[in-house]
């Protein structure tokens, strides 16, 4: 929480909420942002994104929420001189003990102006292995590295992958949440044995064509991912039987099964139909279990990501969330994954 909005960047202002104080004081919120901090290392200086600060002009201090850190980022250790945050393996100091058992924060916000300037620059370093996670859709260091080791990328020209600064557009798009159970179902051998679906959405704003929801399909043995952008769940059975046409016509193989959640979409009589007279099996996973459809969530959840990084990077508004999601299944699709690589 900040009495200024100076730092902030991805500002947007809300109804006034009360927040209540230590000294039993109350105070307004009225708005919320980004900041970029500054802070040190063993490694040196670094970068890190405090998401979601709270504007609260009144507030006669700024103050730093561990609660909430230790949620959304990792753990923190409190010793006699100060405290200190972990995330990622890597530690640095949060806070210096000040006296009266309050820490001073050790992190430095960064204006949004030195951030841009930074971000800017081309690659970090110099480095064209930042540049190359860039292009890739902010790919991460090993799937980068994958690439190149196994030269499977053409016109790559890197021989060796360079660790780079904390990306500010990760940092903005990505969030920390809970790992995916591994998925202990044995891997089919052939193409369209088994396809895995779900729906994303709704999104807080619609694409420029009115596109609020997009669905996934990805066939089990090689990961491929086709994406289509839909208005309303209903297109669900639609896409699909569009989906299955053009698969088997370019693969010369048949669908067998399709894995989804209980989701209503999946259930209606038109895909039930489609799927009775094409001899597919439909497969549901149990009520409240999102895990057990982990291929499809865990594809939803990284092209999101995807996206999110290349719109906070470029600076893009929401609406042009459609055409990020398709740029990061056509990139996804000629990267390499844990599961193939």
């Amino acid at each position: 929480m900040t009495c200024s909005k100076k730092f902030m960047r991805n500002y947007k202002g809300f109804d006034a909420v009360d927040v209540h104080l230590a000294d039993d004081g109350i105070v307004q919120a009225i708005g919320s942002g980004d900041i970029v901090m500054s802070m040190k290392t063993p490694q040196g200086m670094k970068k890190g994104v405090l998401t979601n600060v709270w504007h609260i002009p009144k507030l006669s201090r700024n103050l730093f929420s561990v609660g909430r850190f230790t949620k959304d980022v990792g753990p923190v250790t409190f010793t006699k001189d100060g405290c200190y945050g972990e995330a990622k393996g890597t530690k640095w100091k949060i806070g210096a003990r000040e006296g009266k058992g309050l820490f001073k924060l050790q992190m430095t916000p960064v204006a949004p102006e030195q951030a841009n300037a930074a971000k800017s620059s081309g690659c970090q370093g110099g480095t064209k292995s930042y540049l190359w996670h860039l292009r890739l859709g902010h790919i991460g260091h090993d799937g980068l590295n994958c690439i190149v080791t196994k030269n499977i990328g053409i016109g790559i020209d890197i021989s060796s992958v360079k660790k780079w600064d904390v990306c500010e557009g990760c940092a903005l798009g990505k969030q920390t949440r809970v790992r995916f159970q591994s998925n202990t179902t044995a891997r089919t051998s052939k193409l369209l044995e088994v396809i895995h679906s779900d729906v994303c959405g709704p999104m807080s704003m619609a694409t420029f064509s009115g596109k609020r929801y997009f669905v996934t399909f990805i066939d089990d043995k090689s990961r491929y991912c086709v994406v289509y952008l839909l208005k309303s769940k209903s297109e669900v059975a639609a896409k699909f039987m569009e989906y299955a046409a053009m698969a088997e016509t370019q693969t010369g193989k048949r669908v067998k099964y399709l894995q989804s959640d209980n989701g209503g979409e999946y259930k209606s009589d038109k895909l039930a139909r489609f799927c009775a007279e094409r001899g597919i099996q439909q497969r549901f996973t149990p009520p409240y279990t999102p895990q057990l459809n982990g291929v499809a969530e865990r594809m939803n959840r990284t092209l999101v990501e995807c996206a999110r990084c290349m719109m906070e990077h470029a600076g893009l508004g929401k609406s042009y969330w459609g055409e990020a999601v398709m740029t990061a299944m056509f990139l996804r699709n000629r990267c390499p994954t844990r599961a193939i690589c």
